[in-house]
């Protein structure tokens, strides 16, 4: 069986949920504690122009009481209308593009690099604890061609896709500009 089916089952809940394991060692989201926000690296537009930013969502990480994770963190995505899997091939270039509906993208294995054309910041999405990304560079809110989205390592890599109902972001709380720190630089080794 796939590995991945019992997560597809808890991704078609009409309600998203994240669930962390406690960690001793890696920057996982940022390495939250219960009580923080939820922190995601997002493609948006701003002035008719595909930006990355880090932003501070509504929802906070508190400690789960659900069988199978008690006393591990959870939090909320939100309503989405499905869940979408993708399997990458190694070395694939998404080429130029923009979000084509609001959603957001857990790569689960594998690597991805996400830039913009005449800018400097790349946001490097690992699969597993970094993998949550927010793309919102829709058509409606971006007059350029958006963003690249490449897979540099010789893995497959895996990822769902997330819809937002009525193609609407979460109004985030705060934002920086360019990514969460922990998706400006690759944390481990791949083949390239």
């Amino acid at each position: 069986m796939f590995p991945v089916l019992p997560l597809l089952v808890l991704l078609l809940q009409c309600r998203c949920t994240i669930a962390l394991a406690r960690l001793t060692s890696g920057n996982y989201l940022g390495r939250p504690a219960a009580g923080d926000p939820l922190r995601v690296t997002t493609l948006f537009g701003r002035n008719g122009r595909t930006v990355l930013e880090c932003w501070q969502l509504p929802s906070s990480f508190a400690i789960g009481q659900d069988s199978g994770i008690e006393g591990n963190l959870l939090t909320t995505l939100g309503p989405v209308t499905s869940a979408n899997l993708a399997i990458i091939k190694p070395g694939h270039n998404g080429g130029l593009h923009r979000a084509p509906r609001v959603q957001f993208v857990i790569w689960t294995s594998g690597l991805a690099k996400v830039t913009i054309p005449d800018s400097k910041d790349v946001a490097w999405m690992e699969g597993g604890g970094n993998g949550l990304l927010l793309a919102a560079d829709t058509k409606d809110v971006v007059e350029d061609d958006g963003h690249i989205t490449t897979y540099p390592s010789r893995e497959q890599t895996v990822a769902f896709a997330l819809p937002l109902p009525d193609d609407k972001p979460p109004v985030p709380i705060s934002y920086e500009a360019g990514p969460c720190e922990w998706h400006k630089k690759r944390r481990r080794a791949y083949s390239t």
